[in-house]
């Protein structure tokens, strides 16, 4: 089986997979005061107030409340390394919020493809993906 190797800046890796959709990074829209909302009433509330339009709001269990949706699976960027040490050096000298990728970047990947993931530090994570 063939994989790649792509690098995540986040804290709940775990969640990520089983949530399997992408949200902006640290779960919110900085435009709505950096918060996720207790209902996704209360979110479409300040929708219709900052950006006078409805958008897709979703429950994300590391943030406990609703968040902005972006796209299904997730974003990341992929890494050229062939080996997973060589993933881990290579992840490692990337700059900080790698998370955060408008669209679905050029290393979105789909829970289902991934063969395992790695920490390369806190809030960093390099996942194989077949």
């Amino acid at each position: 089986m063939e994989t790649y190797f792509v690098v995540r800046d986040t804290y709940h890796p775990e969640e990520d997979l089983k949530r399997n959709w992408s949200a902006p990074a640290g779960g919110w829209d900085n435009e709505l005061g950096g918060m996720a909302f207790d209902t996704e009433d209360e979110a479409a509330e300040q929708d219709m107030k900052v950006w006078g339009e409805r958008r897709e709001y979703r429950f994300h269990p590391a943030y406990e409340g609703f968040v902005l949706f972006h796209y299904e699976g997730l974003g990341g960027f992929a890494l050229d390394a062939e080996t997973l040490e060589e993933a881990l050096t290579e992840a490692e000298e990337y700059e900080d919020g790698l998370a955060v990728t408008m669209e679905a970047g050029d290393g979105h990947f789909f829970a289902e493809d991934v063969v395992s993931f790695h920490k390369v530090r806190e809030g960093r994570y390099v996942f194989e993906v077949k």
